[in-house]
């Protein structure tokens, strides 16, 4: 070999390992899966929960979102703490079970507010502020040797918490949490004005996002799909200068008229007595996929799959997709049977 192709080689080699150090937003096969919830009877540990599991996975998915709780009494409490929600035995049984799958895992632990929602968690004054950071670290620690330990793919340090997204203290939180857990971190901020509004992207792995915008009042897909697009153009604008991978880690449609208008109200539409309408929760669901399968979006989640496999059915006016029609739908989209049938 002469000198100067050695050299040349060697430049290939360096460049290589630069982009591979420097460049997170370098990706693999996208991922795409649902948000696995517990279900209040059939938990995790569970047989029949693994069955739901698989039943998820045969509709294409090739990851899975679980999603572990903190509770706090109200929003400009300092006194987070711990949900019973899903002990961590089953958590862990839920990691083994997608592990065996073959599947992808990222853990994504909410706070549950009384009468109230994580977005609007905010507080008077710094020292406050300050108490509630000290001790949701300490919360996120216990998510986080666990992910480590039971090598979980990802990590989200919050999800929707709105109202604290501008604070200082996330790159201490960050800066912590890299300390004790060595995969992916990522945050998922609530709709394109969360992702504008959060301040540490430039800590993280991924740009994680949950989409609820209103769809409209019409059934006519290509109405329908106008209002994503345009979602996704605003988001695009907001992730370019980031340099990080995109993921959606949220969205869904409830299968209850009015659920196109207001996908992110589901609780008001169900206390009104929303009828089941799982037509239009087909129809834009399918929409919804067609237009994420975009080069620059590297993961999207479905909101959401729960435990117990007959969860769901056509008299269901809830976000799951089991048992309904736009389960098939994605099965179709994901799994390639779409194209086999052209």
């Amino acid at each position: 070999m002469s000198i100067n192709a050695s050299i040349k080689n060697a430049l290939i080699i360096g460049l290589s390992v630069f982009l591979l150090a420097n460049c997170t937003h370098v990706v693999g096969k996208p991922m795409h899966g649902y948000a696995f919830l517990q279900d209040s009877e059939i938990k995790f540990d569970n047989p029949s929960s693994f069955e739901a599991l698989r039943r998820m996975k045969m509709t294409g998915a090739n990851a899975v979102v679980f999603v572990p709780f903190f509770r706090q009494s109200r929003i400009s409490s300092g006194e987070i703490g711990f949900s019973d929600a899903v002990t961590d035995k089953q958590l862990i049984r839920a990691i083994d079970n997608a592990h065996h799958l073959r599947l992808k895992v990222i853990l994504k632990p909410q706070v549950l507010v009384k009468y109230g929602w994580s977005g609007n968690i905010r507080f008077s004054t710094d020292n406050d502020e300050e108490r509630w950071f000290e001790r949701y670290n300490d919360l996120l620690a216990h998510y986080a040797r666990l992910a480590q330990r039971e090598h979980v793919d990802a990590l989200a340090v919050g999800t929707e918490l709105s109202g604290i997204e501008t604070s200082p203290r996330w790159h201490r939180l960050i800066s912590d949490i890299r300390k004790i857990y060595h995969g992916r971190l990522t945050y998922v901020a609530h709709g394109v004005e969360g992702v504008k509004r959060f301040s540490a992207w430039k800590e993280l792995d991924a740009v994680s996002v949950s989409l609820y915008p209103s769809l409209g009042d019409s059934m006519d897909q290509k109405a329908i799909r106008e209002h994503i697009e345009q979602t996704l153009s605003e988001l695009k604008q907001a992730t370019d200068t980031l340099s990080r991978q995109v993921w959606v880690l949220e969205v869904g449609v409830p299968s209850a008229q009015g659920g196109l208008r207001t996908p992110w109200d589901w609780y008001r539409l169900s206390e009104e007595g929303a009828k089941p309408d799982t037509e239009a929760q087909d129809i834009a669901i399918a929409q919804w996929l067609q237009a994420l399968d975009k080069p620059w979006i590297n993961a999207v989640f479905i909101w959401c799959w729960y435990s117990d496999p007959d969860a769901g059915g056509m008299n269901n006016n809830d976000y799951t997709l089991q048992n309904k029609p736009a389960e098939k739908q994605v099965d179709c989209l994901w799994s390639g049977k779409c194209r086999e049938v052209q």
